[in-house]
């Protein structure tokens, strides 16, 4: 997001405004999320997720470490990065955000 060509100092400050402008809604989260497509994907990938989550009990320092090695060992567990941030992909491949890198589109 080039926040700066939209009159915003920082990610922050637009983040700040794109959330003090949206509009009140009567859609609840089953509007945007098809729940019963994501249930089955956790029962289709039920141990990769567990794998994954493991890392949530470690110490933010050893979690790359640990995430390097289940890539290694498990690497279905891949095919699961994409569910659990809800990115449609179908090139394989995950746009990374980084608020620092002004030129992200």
């Amino acid at each position: 997001m080039r926040y700066k060509e939209f009159g915003f100092k920082s990610f922050g400050e637009y983040i700040e405004h794109f959330f003090n402008t949206l509009l009140p809604t009567n859609k609840t989260y089953e509007y945007f999320v098809d729940w019963a497509k994501v249930k089955a994907s956790v029962q289709k990938y039920l141990n990769e997720v567990s794998l994954i989550n493991s890392l949530t009990r470690l110490k933010r320092e050893q979690r790359i470490m640990h995430l390097k090695r289940l890539l290694a060992e498990y690497p279905r567990i891949i095919e699961v990065i994409p569910m659990l941030i809800a990115e449609r992909t179908k090139s394989g491949k995950i746009d990374i955000y980084d608020p620092e890198f002004d030129d992200f589109l």
